[in-house]
């Protein structure tokens, strides 16, 4: 029985703030001889660990996800996280690296394979989410006041009730109607009468 740790890393070419991740991994273990056994380091191991700024995140194919076959070709399970979606949250964001490490027992003779998958994703910061709620809002706002402002003909013009009530309130912010054959400015010291010739 040999022992293999196998240990990737990619850096990030710009720091993220707020992430999430998903991961899958699945084993393959195929006997060349009489038996054979894919197992965990130390007996209890995790068969995958994704990494995150050097240090480990979360593991997957942990103890007890060994397979054996007398021969042929023999399958681990399949397990993931955050996925679909890339739903898992990441404390601290990441600043660094990403990876993942497989470490894993063999018999003599025999050969395994993986398939793994470890991706991050950038999280919009609760600002940057408000911010463009807000905008969003804003501009529908300003398209339902142009949309009311315009009438059926598409021209702009003000609805009937509000152009009623605003003459209104001119009418009255003038004072008092004036007395019947009188001229406006009368009320400023000026008396003007009006006679109509016949």
């Amino acid at each position: 029985m040999q022992n293999f740790i196998l240990t990737f890393l990619v850096p990030v070419t710009s720091a993220l703030g707020s992430a999430s991740g998903g991961a899958s991994v699945g084993g393959t273990l195929t006997v060349n001889g009489n038996g054979g056994t894919l197992g965990h380091v130390g007996g209890s191991a995790p068969m995958f660990t994704a990494i995150v700024d050097n240090a480990d995140f979360m593991s997957l194919l942990g103890f007890d996800s060994s397979v054996t076959a007398a021969f042929g070709t023999a399958f681990t399970a399949a397990p993931s996280f955050g996925l679909p979606g890339y739903t898992q949250p990441i404390p601290g964001g990441v600043g660094t690296n990403i990876g993942i490490r497989l470490a894993f027992t063999l018999t003599d003779g025999d050969s395994a394979s993986f398939t793994s998958h470890f991706e991050v994703v950038p999280v919009p910061e609760p600002t940057t989410a408000l911010l463009l709620g807000a905008g969003l809002v804003a501009l529908a706002t300003t398209r339902r006041r142009a949309e009311g402002e315009r009438g059926s003909d598409g021209l702009a013009s003000q609805p009937l009730a509000g152009a009623a009530a605003r003459a209104v309130d001119a009418l009255r912010s003038r004072g008092p109607p004036l007395p019947a054959g009188t001229l406006p400015g009368a009320r400023r010291g000026r008396s003007r009468s009006c006679r109509v010739r016949r």
